[in-house]
């Protein structure tokens, strides 16, 4: 600046945030075909799919490896399903190296960044995590409340939160997601089919990879939210593929649990509406 002399003064960077870019070497877990059948939700899924999109965000985090005490980082997709209540799952809270009881710490949290606009275009939609509004290790889901980053937008420029059906989950879906921290993706034209060891999950084909996790399920008819991913093909200790086909939970039995807290003003307004 005009003015200033090398000595007047000095920035200090505090911290950082990196996005984490696509490996050269990435290994595709958890597609049918030899390639990926996903694609870019803008345009080629229509208004209704895009308006859906708006709502779907990246989620990206770290926390401090306890073994070699590097900050290490990962990233999930989630969507929007209330006022400031974004859906994700709950291990997206932590990596295997991590113990459960610390998955959403304060660190995790602290970390965490929510971007609605990872996608084709420059602008950016980012928000941070606040408390956790409601979770289950078993259903594998967690509910974030949101709040605004210094300099951020508002939480009044969210986007709208995704209609839901709690009936259940129909045969044709489609997930918008981040696999692979990818500009946001569509993997449509996939079917789904119950669990039949397990009434709270089921079964899908839709093309996904690490990053898809918390990736919002919906009916293709509907476009309303039926589930969300939460795991890939079932491989055995060669690497070997058990079951080619990923798993979803379920959103009714989401709703269910989170209904249970009585305290955030948010989620209680969210299930009187879904029981209206």
């Amino acid at each position: 600046m005009d003015g200033l002399e090398k000595g007047d003064g000095e920035i200090k960077v505090t911290g950082a945030t990196a996005y984490p870019g696509e490996g050269g070497d990435v290994r595709l877990f958890s597609v049918q075909g030899a390639t990926p059948n996903w694609g870019s939700p803008y345009p080629s899924g229509g208004a209704e799919v895009f308006r859906l999109a708006d709502s779907v965000g990246m989620l990206l985090t770290g926390a401090t490896d306890p073994q070699t005490l590097s900050q290490k980082s990962w990233s999930c997709s989630g969507v929007l399903i209330g006022e400031s209540l974004f859906l994700t799952n709950w291990h997206c809270g932590g990596e295997r190296w991590l113990k459960h009881e610390l998955y959403w710490n304060d660190e995790v949290r602290g970390n965490c960044l929510m971007d609605f606009r990872w996608d084709e275009g420059t602008a950016r939609s980012q928000f941070s995590c606040g408390e956790i509004a409601a979770q289950s290790e078993k259903l594998d889901y967690a509910l974030l409340e949101l709040g605004p980053l210094a300099g951020g937008p508002s939480l009044s420029s969210l986007p709208a939160a995704v209609p839901i059906d709690m009936s259940g989950v129909p045969d044709q879906i489609f997930i918008l997601h981040h696999a692979r921290s990818k500009p946001k993706l569509l993997s449509k034209n996939c079917h789904a089919t119950s669990e039949d060891n397990n009434p709270d999950l089921f079964l899908h084909d839709c093309d996904t990879d690490p990053g898809a996790s918390g990736g919002p399920v919906f009916d293709s008819n509907t476009k309303r939210l039926v589930g969300i991913h939460h795991a890939g093909f079932v491989r055995d200790e060669n690497c070997q593929v058990v079951k080619a086909f990923n798993e979803g939970v379920r959103i009714s039995p989401i709703i269910s649990d989170a209904c249970t807290n009585k305290k955030n003003e948010g989620l209680q307004k969210l299930c009187r509406e879904l029981k209206q």
